[in-house]
């Protein structure tokens, strides 16, 4: 079932392996007025990032199939300009100049809500909303895609 996105709000796509950080994260974007993918792995997450466009991604550092270092690498193939947030529990000095080194844009360290939802009204604050089709993959944009199935996606 294709879901209808409203136009003209932010796009946030939300990756991390912990149902209880996406559904609370997703929850409060929503309610802050974004539209929020949030997903569990970096294939689901790659496959939402290649089929409609983001304004804004937020990471974390380990998926139970790769990491998002490598994530944000392959991100930045295809979408040169969107923020990247981490927002992750791993507090060493050198995870956070790899994703930097990588095409993020900021590192901040749960649980600072605050903090990732300041970020993410800076870095969106100026910059338009990507349109709707901007960047489509066809082969990519089958009705079994991760948002059809995913509990913890909103629609706003």
């Amino acid at each position: 079932m294709q879901e209808l996105k409203p136009p003209g709000r932010k796009r946030i796509l939300y990756v991390d392996g912990y149902e209880d950080n996406r559904v609370l994260l997703a929850y409060l974007l929503k309610d802050l007025g974004y539209y929020c993918v949030a997903v569990s792995s970096l294939h689901e997450a790659l496959l939402a990032a290649r089929s409609e466009a983001f304004d804004l991604y937020i990471l974390d550092n380990w998926y139970s199939d790769g990491t998002g270092i490598e994530l944000c690498r392959r991100i930045r193939r295809f979408d040169q300009s969107a923020p990247i947030i981490f927002f992750s529990a791993w507090p060493l000095e050198s995870a956070r100049q790899d994703a930097i080194r990588a095409g993020a844009s900021a590192y901040l360290l749960k649980p600072a809500l605050d903090e990732v939802l300041l970020f993410i009204r800076i870095l969106l604050r100026s910059r338009p909303s990507v349109s709707e089709d901007s960047r489509t993959t066809p082969e990519l944009n089958s009705p079994a895609s991760p948002q059809a199935s995913n509990p913890t996606q909103s629609a706003r």
